[in-house]
């Protein structure tokens, strides 16, 4: 029941190229991703380029990942470029179990060049800073919801902004009252959630 448009929508992409156009002399950008990075990479008027040299590396989830991305993403880091990655969570939930997500991917770059990323997504503050940014709301005003204490509800709590956990998906109640960290409200689901 509750209302959303496509412009309420802010993605890790879209935070990483926010984030992109704050760092000074980045003009080149090998991006490892699908479609939805590439292109919003591209909007913030950056180069995407596929082979070292890059200012930057950019990594997402891509289903098409190729041995040569990671050696020209080593390179490039190898070179001092900034290694950025939208996410890390390790995997995806599918009807036939959990698949690879952006964060096995980024392990095996972060492995071959011994460099820790500058992670843009959830728990991480960037995202919640530039969701923050775009809708012009003070953390005061706005309530982080999810369904997964170690994404959603850190995000919110790693950012100071009230959390609402409802145990409709990946986490237990029993597993998070264990957490030093809780959550500012739970609920079993959202129709228990009064405004």
């Amino acid at each position: 029941g509750i209302i959303t448009t496509p412009a309420q929508v802010y993605t890790s992409a879209m935070a990483t190229a926010d984030y992109l156009a704050t760092l000074p002399a980045i003009k080149r950008v090998l991006v490892i991703g699908e479609d939805g990075l590439r292109s919003a990479v591209a909007q913030k008027g950056f180069e995407i380029v596929t082979t070292a040299p890059a200012d930057a590396v950019v990594m997402g989830i891509d289903r098409q990942f190729t041995y040569d991305q990671l050696v020209q993403a080593t390179f490039a880091i190898q070179a001092r470029a900034k290694f950025i990655a939208t996410n890390v969570d390790t995997n995806l939930p599918t009807e036939l179990g959990l698949q690879p997500g952006a964060g096995s991917l980024v392990a095996a770059l972060q492995t071959a060049t011994q460099t820790e990323p500058i992670v843009i997504g959830k728990p991480f503050t960037v995202i919640m800073d530039g969701a923050l940014a775009l809708t012009g709301h003070t953390k005061d005003e706005v309530i982080m919801v999810g369904d997964n204490y170690n994404t959603d509800i850190l995000a919110g709590i790693n950012a100071g902004i009230d959390t609402l956990l409802t145990y409709t998906g990946v986490s237990k109640p029993a597993d998070v009252h264990a957490k030093v960290a809780q959550p500012s409200y739970e609920v079993t689901n959202l129709d228990e959630w009064e405004i």
